[in-house]
């Protein structure tokens, strides 16, 4: 859904929907900041959910990007290319390979040092895990009992574009990290979001609606 002057577009639908719920009026800029967290749940509540069926994965098809990369001293950067570049960013992991495409686990910083001087399942050569460093300027995997100059495949979600963080308004579609065929549910939770912002009970109905939706 174009938000320009394509028809439709997002903002069109949410006046219509706002028009038809009676509420008052929202300037673009303040639709923009209710799709920019629409977007940010729909893919945040869909990677929580990533190996629970086809339909999640479907719906993040295109946020999803596989790059090989090369880890130095067992560190991979993740703030540097190939996941950071003008078009895609890094944003959350979903899996890592080694070269014998075998799983690496990923495993919390707790875990890692509760187990890794247990003889029986302290990371080794055959069974490596990842673990993730962060500090005010870089992120980084850090290989642990795998190859440490190896060469990993990584699966991961990238930054989605925000139509609030979009300087022009005739962008190519609401974000296009999520297939079309979905626009139409970001734009039914920005208007929750709004119904709520708003103290709408209409709004819990809608959520109730939704959360079924993903049970069925």
């Amino acid at each position: 859904m174009n938000l320009g002057s394509g028809t439709p577009n997002a903002r069109t639908v949410m006046d219509v929907l706002l028009d038809k719920a009676g509420t008052a009026y929202f300037t673009n800029d303040e639709k923009d900041q209710f799709l920019d967290l629409a977007i940010l749940e729909f893919i945040t509540e869909r990677y929580l959910m990533f190996e629970a069926n086809q339909l999640v994965k479907d719906e993040l098809s295109l946020c999803v990007k596989e790059v090989t990369a090369t880890a130095a001293a067992g560190l991979i950067d993740l703030t540097a290319s190939p996941f950071n570049t003008t078009d895609d960013k890094y944003w959350h992991l979903l899996s890592i390979e080694d070269s014998n495409k075998q799983n690496v686990k990923v495993m919390q910083w707790d875990d890692y040092t509760a187990v890794k001087n247990d003889p029986f399942n302290k990371p080794t050569y055959k069974n490596p895990v990842v673990l993730m460093l962060n500090n005010s300027t870089a992120q980084h995997l850090r290989i642990v009992g795998g190859d440490e100059a190896g060469t990993y495949t990584i699966r991961y979600l990238v930054i989605p574009t925000l139509p609030h963080a979009d300087a022009i308004d005739d962008a190519a579609s609401m974000c296009p990290e999520i297939p079309e065929v979905y626009h139409h549910q970001v734009i039914e939770l920005a208007i929750r979001k709004i119904l709520g912002n708003l103290e709408d009970p209409r709004q819990v109905v809608q959520a109730t609606e939704t959360k079924n939706y993903y049970q069925v």
